[in-house]
C-alpha cells in the first residue's frame, strides 16, 4: 500500500493495491483499491464513494492517456469499523454477557437460592441390561417391562453425587429389578420392589466411590 496522497494530485498506483487519499493533509484518509498500473489524477473534488466518473484520467508510465475517467472502478473501503456488524459478525456476546457478575452463581462457593430449584428426570431405557449415566442427571425414572439387572454407572461415578430413582411396573408388574456388583445395600439386600401392576417405589442412591455407589429403598408404593 502506498503512502497517504492528497486529492488534486498525481497519484501513482499499482493494480490490486490499496492507495490511501485525504483530502487536505489533515484530513481524514479513505483506501481506494485501484484496477489499473499506472497514475491517476483526482481532481480538486474528492470521492465521496464508489465512483469511476470522479477519476479524470489514467497515465501509463509513459505518460500517455491509456484511458479516460468512468473506463475503471474504484471501490471505496472506507474507514476501519468500530463494531463487530462492521467486520461481518453477527452473533457474539455483549460485554455483559461475557462478563460473570458478580451475584451469579458460583459452583465453588455457598450460594442462596431465592426460588425452587428443579433437576430434570433422566428416563432410561427398558432392556434385559439397563444403563445408567450419571453425568446425565440426579434423579432417574424408569419402567420395567421384565425382570431387569441395572448395570454399574457409566463413565464410572464421581463420590458425593446423589439422587432419586423411580422404578415403576408396567401393566403386567411382578418384575423383579437385580443390581451389578458395585452396588451396596443398608445390611447387604437389594430392596424388594412392590409387584403389582403400575405400583411405584422411590429408589435413592449416593455414590461412596467410583466403584461403590449405595442404594435404598426411599419409598414403596408412592403410586
Amino acid at each position: 500500500m502506498a503512502g497517504r496522497q492528497v486529492w488534486n494530485e498525481l497519484v501513482r498506483t499499482t493494480a490490486q493495491l490499496l492507495t490511501p487519499l485525504s483530502s487536505n493533509p489533515g484530513g481524514a484518509t479513505t483506501l481506494w483499491l485501484s484496477s489499473v498500473d499506472g497514475y491517476l489524477y483526482f481532481g480538486t473534488t474528492p470521492l465521496t464513494g464508489p465512483s469511476a466518473g470522479a477519476v479524470d484520467s489514467v497515465f501509463g508510465r509513459a505518460g500517455d492517456v491509456v484511458a479516460q475517467a468512468g473506463d475503471y472502478d474504484f471501490a471505496e473501503l472506507g474507514a476501519t469499523p468500530t463494531t463487530l456488524a462492521g467486520y461481518g459478525i453477527t452473533d457474539a456476546a455483549t460485554s455483559a454477557q461475557g462478563t460473570l457478575a458478580e451475584t451469579a452463581t458460583q459452583p465453588d462457593e455457598v450460594n442462596t437460592f431465592t426460588a425452587g430449584q428443579i433437576a430434570e428426570v433422566t428416563a432410561l431405557v427398558d432392556g434385559a441390561n439397563i444403563s445408567i449415566d450419571l453425568e446425565d442427571s440426579n434423579n432417574f425414572s424408569l419402567t420395567l417391562g421384565g425382570n431387569r439387572q441395572l448395570d454399574f454407572p457409566l463413565p464410572a461415578p464421581v463420590p458425593g453425587q446423589s439422587g432419586f430413582i423411580t422404578v415403576t411396573q408396567d401393566g403386567v408388574g411382578g418384575h423383579a429389578l437385580t443390581y451389578e456388583a458395585g452396588y451396596t445395600f443398608a445390611g447387604g439386600a437389594a430392596p424388594t420392589l412392590t409387584v403389582a401392576a403400575g405400583a411405584e417405589d422411590l429408589l435413592a442412591y449416593y455414590v461412596i466411590d467410583a466403584a461403590q455407589v449405595d442404594i435404598a429403598l426411599a419409598q414403596a408404593d408412592i403410586s
